[in-house]
């Protein structure tokens, strides 16, 4: 008798933030059950999505003098990457109001 397993291939998860430390603790977290891509900057921002494809994007606010919401507008403006989830992350104290914009 011979069983096969069947995995499903692994969800992608697109990480943009300027704390190397951070990355590394949300690359570690979250590798053993997604596929993690990360990014010190978002200055190819739409290039890098159409690249590695992801099911989510988890992008910082403040990305060194760069800015995450305007990457987003960006990428939900496209329609390549407009479907694509993206969190907000950040420990700016308006981050619930920039969410929402």
């Amino acid at each position: 008798l011979c069983h096969f397993f069947v995995m499903k291939p692994l969800k992608r998860i697109l990480i943009y933030d300027d704390e190397a430390d951070l990355l590394e603790l949300l690359r570690l977290a979250l590798s053993k059950l997604y596929l993690v891509e990360t990014h010190t900057h978002i200055s190819h921002v739409q290039e890098d999505v159409l690249l590695y494809n992801p099911h989510v994007i988890l992008m910082d606010k403040n990305i060194g003098i760069q800015h995450g919401d305007e990457a987003i507008r960006l990428l939900k403006s496209l329609p390549d990457t407009f479907h694509i989830p993206i969190i907000l992350i950040s420990g700016h104290e308006r981050v619930a109001e920039i969410a929402q914009e």
